[in-house]
């Protein structure tokens, strides 16, 4: 009506400023799209094929610009690159870089659990109340003590959700009774119960493989941890390895101590001071042993 009427539209120069700005910000995109292409590097692959085709000046390699054809018609001039074909983008996002493979070396690799726990339950001992998880063929985890029953339930659940708690099999049984009598001061190796070791990584698994033959009231150094399973100078690892370990008593990790003699970590409630007391009750010989009471 406005328009009939020969009164001007007050919304139209907003309209067409509006219009205007957002050509520009596409033109500039569109600019800095082709800027960011131009700078990209070729792949590995093209430029091994470039180097192979490419003229040398004085020895030194210098790719010279000259046509060089590649694979789907696409030439590549001097050494300024054109957009990379579909099969040799993925042949670059296939290539392994560094950085990923110093990630896969200093990080757990977290693996499919391939166990489907039967049930847990939980169980009193000499020092507090322990935690398990069993299949019908295996245990999966077993848990120390807790700063109380709801944190062990959380603690077992957060790795086996699935796991509902009832009255344990004779698997099970077998496996708490010898944790008790471990941690009650009898020299058990436990080496006669079965480990679920699927969700293990490889390394993990041989760390606790021979920390399992350490026999009670003896202890061995991070370092000769690492001599006898291969790897000497991975003393740091295999403590991380022995951090994060499921099994404790079972695979007795608080039987392996720090260079010198020192106590090393520990990572069950109460720390070092756990770790002192299970040795101290296997009668095991240590620098420093803490009153079973919770003095220091």
């Amino acid at each position: 009506q406005m328009h009939r009427r020969g009164v001007r539209n007050p919304l139209g120069p907003l309209r067409l400023l509006h219009r205007m700005r957002m050509q520009q910000w596409l033109q500039a995109l569109k600019q800095q799209e082709q800027h960011d292409h131009e700078q990209r590097p070729l792949p590995a692959a093209a430029r091994r094929r470039m180097r192979g085709r490419s003229d040398h000046e004085g020895g030194h390699g210098k790719i010279v610009s000259k046509p060089v054809a590649s694979k789907g018609g696409v030439a590549r001039v001097g050494h300024m690159p054109a957009r990379p074909s579909v099969a040799g983008g993925m042949r670059a996002l296939q290539a392994p870089c560094a950085s990923a493979i110093l990630h896969r070396m200093t990080h757990r690799i977290e693996r499919p659990r391939t166990a489907s726990p039967s049930g847990y339950a939980v169980f009193d001992t000499a020092i507090g109340r322990c935690g398990i998880a069993w299949t019908d063929d295996a245990i999966v985890q077993v848990q120390l003590p807790c700063a109380d029953d709801a944190a062990l339930r959380a603690r077992l659940l957060r790795d086996w959700p699935a796991a509902v708690e009832r009255r344990p099999n004779a698997l099970a049984l077998a496996a708490i009774d010898g944790v008790v009598a471990l941690l009650r001061g009898e020299a058990r190796t436990l080496q006669e119960i079965p480990l679920d070791l699927s969700h293990v990584p490889p390394f993990d698994r041989q760390v606790y493989e021979r920390t399992r033959a350490i026999p009670p009231g003896q202890t061995r150094t991070y370092g000769e941890i690492a001599h006898a399973i291969g790897e000497p100078g991975a003393a740091r690892a295999v403590g991380r390895a022995l951090g994060r370990n499921p099994f404790a008593p079972v695979v007795p990790c608080h039987r392996v101590l720090a260079a010198g003699g020192g106590s090393g970590g520990f990572s069950a409630t109460g720390g070092v001071v756990t770790k002192m007391k299970m040795l101290a009750i296997e009668g095991a010989r240590v620098n420093h042993t803490p009153d079973l009471f919770g003095g220091d």
